[in-house]
């Protein structure tokens, strides 16, 4: 190579160099934008938290519902007009949560992780974590427009992480669920918190009434919302609902086994645990007065309710509805 040539190469690494370095420093530049955008739309959203004023009006009465035989029509989402912030609001078995915006709107991001088991390869285990997506959208789209159930804007399932999309609830843009709110002693009043039961009772009603089961209701998956200065109760974690039709049979455990489950998942109904039965309404219906009963038992009001005591019968067939409830 002559003397021009390893000149004009030279030239072309650096002008290479220079135009990837021009892109870097665009990509950073837009990246400190959109978290500078995130922050004033998380400040806007505290600020209004703070002056607005909803009045609590009267729910309408009620309409009996029947459960679709179809597969209802769930919203795409481009994942390029999520914009994710900071702020991470949980996690567990199926991955985490974190606050971002959807077209600027405050949102919850679901995020499920792929886990794969020894018995399923990769490719299993990403398919069938494709399918829990899907399943939790239908179910959540099925269970229609109620103040106590999550809204769900769509799904990002054309590519990993496999993502749901749903409206924020909590105080200000902080997550608060029933749990954090009862160790924290935002809610002190027993009269408050048997407002925010029976409207949690009213959402579980209406998860039946579809023709679903909740099966995993806990006060870690009960999330208070603040609308003006009322607390309202909203059910979330729909990954282990199923159609009340088809439920999951009950457990084979040992009695040792079914002593540490027991301790390390106390709301789930006992019958399900021991291997009498499997899930039901009345399962449902045990799992809610847990939380009723960690209420009275952390904020030390008087004796159970006689009906809350019943829910929590370890006979399935002693235990109320719902409706009765409230």
């Amino acid at each position: 190579m002559n003397h021009k040539n390893r000149r004009k190469a030279k030239r072309q690494r650096w002008l290479q160099r220079k135009r990837e370095k021009e892109a870097e420093e665009r990509r950073k530049d837009r990246e400190r934008r959109i978290e500078e955008r995130a922050e004033q739309l998380i400040a806007m959203r505290a600020n209004d938290s703070k002056v607005l004023e909803e009045p609590h009006a009267p729910e309408p009465p009620k309409k009996k519902l029947r459960l679709p035989t179809k597969d209802v029509a769930v919203k795409e989402i481009n994942s390029n007009h999520i914009v994710r912030t900071k702020k991470h609001l949980g996690s567990g078995s199926y991955g985490s949560c974190f606050l971002a915006f959807y077209r600027g709107i405050t949102v919850v991001v679901k995020e499920l992780q792929i886990h794969s088991s020894d018995q399923e390869t990769k490719e299993d285990a990403k398919k069938r974590t494709h399918n829990e997506l899907l399943n939790e959208a239908n179910i959540i789209t099925k269970l229609g427009d109620h103040p106590g159930l999550p809204l769900l804007f769509g799904i990002c399932s054309k590519s990993t992480p496999y993502r749901l999309v749903l409206q924020f609830h909590g105080n200000g843009c902080d997550s608060l669920t029933l749990l954090r709110a009862l160790h924290s002693k935002l809610v002190a009043k027993k009269r408050e918190w048997d407002a925010i039961m029976i409207k949690t009772a009213e959402a579980l009603q209406h998860i039946h009434s579809v023709g679903f089961l909740h099966n995993d209701l806990k006060s870690n998956n009960v999330l208070l919302d603040k609308r003006g200065t009322v607390l309202t109760p909203v059910i979330i974690d729909f990954g282990k609902s199923r159609p009340i039709s088809n439920p999951m049979g009950p457990k084979t455990l040992s009695l040792e086994e079914q002593v540490r489950y027991k301790k390390k998942y106390p709301h789930i109904a006992p019958e399900i645990v021991e291997g009498r039965a499997g899930q039901s309404v009345a399962s449902d219906i045990f799992s809610f007065a847990k939380i009723v009963e960690q209420i009275y038992l952390k904020c030390k009001f008087e004796e159970l309710p006689h009906l809350v005591t019943l829910c929590l019968s370890p006979s399935v067939e002693a235990r109320p509805r719902c409706a009765e409830l409230y």
